[in-house]
């Protein structure tokens, strides 16, 4: 490292200023990239003002699990099976609802 700082002609005072100064430099570039303001995001509440209350319900929901469906009909449907499908290809057994 001395031969270096004679190469250049700088004494290792200088080249210790010269790399804090480039550290602190460092240090504000990755506060403005990474800082705490980074990963905040706008909620959906301050982009829209006058919503109905469907919306509303909507919006305090969390995660991504299945919703509810209260207007899709519930129906039950029977599928029968040949007979050759209704017992075991292993044990031979028959099959039972």
């Amino acid at each position: 490292m001395r031969r270096l700082h004679t190469l250049e002609g700088k004494d290792e005072r200088q080249l210790a200023l010269e790399i804090e100064r480039l550290n602190s430099q460092l240090d504000r570039v990755q506060q403005q990239l990474y800082g705490r303001s980074s990963e905040k995001r706008k909620s959906p509440r301050d982009s829209q003002e006058g919503t109905d209350e469907a919306e509303s319900a909507e919006r305090t929901r969390t995660g991504h699990g299945p919703r509810n469906q209260p207007n899709l009909p519930v129906k039950e449907q029977v599928h029968d099976l040949d007979e050759a499908d209704k017992t075991c290809p292993k044990c031979g057994g028959g099959l039972a609802r």
